[in-house]
């Protein structure tokens, strides 16, 4: 038979029962000190990766028309990436007119600062079976980026720890699986209406690229 409250506490026990209680009170709000801790962790990182820089690669067709293929380096982050370096391997030209891979490594691993929303468009690749031309990057390739926090380069202590991300780019080149803009008739007179012709289809595919 279990005694009551009143009855079990007693002047020589009422010591015990003052210090389970201190006890069990300490331990309650160490509990509670714990889980508030660990809420307010959980909400310093959401904040954290919401205002972080993230920089992304992507290899999309390029502005040189059919058969042309742009690197885009851009920072769709909320603050600013500094010392922005991607590598991406040895460049080989693929021949002695390869105008592309003689200058693009050492390009990326320039460091670039990239404000929220800039970019970098840079030519990858280029190929015309109907000309024999080929340039740069024809095949799918790992890139490996990395850059600094504008808040965190500010901290000495914290300065040597840059976001590092990879990313396969040019996976999927091909006229295949990407759409091009229409350019329009092919002009049949030699007059001077035809340059016309062809500076209007030109510009019709630039606008094209805008709408992508």
């Amino acid at each position: 038979m279990f005694l009551p409250m009143s009855e079990w506490i007693t002047k020589d026990n009422a010591d015990v029962v003052v210090a389970w209680a201190t006890s069990a009170g300490v331990a309650v709000a160490l509990l509670a000190a714990l889980a508030a801790v660990r809420q307010l962790s959980m909400i310093r990182r959401d904040s954290r990766d919401r205002t972080r820089p993230y920089v992304q690669l992507d290899v999309v067709p390029g502005l040189q028309g059919l058969g042309s293929w742009d690197l885009i380096i851009e920072n769709r982050g909320a603050s600013t990436a500094l010392e922005v370096v991607a590598d991406a391997g040895d460049f080989q030209p693929l021949d002695a007119e390869d105008h592309i891979a003689s200058v693009i490594g050492q390009y990326l691993m320039t460091p670039k600062t990239l404000v929220p929303g800039a970019r970098r468009r840079v030519m990858w690749g280029y190929e015309r079976t109907d000309v024999s031309a080929r340039a740069g990057v024809l095949e799918p390739r790992e890139i490996t980026v990395s850059y600094l926090d504008e808040r965190k380069a500010r901290r000495w202590w914290r300065r040597g720890r840059p976001y590092t991300a990879t990313f396969t780019v040019g996976d999927a080149l091909g006229p295949s699986v990407f759409p091009a803009p229409f350019e329009g008739p092919t002009p049949s007179s030699s007059d001077k209406l035809a340059h016309i012709d062809r500076a209007l289809r030109t510009l019709n595919t630039h606008v094209g690229e805008l709408r992508r």
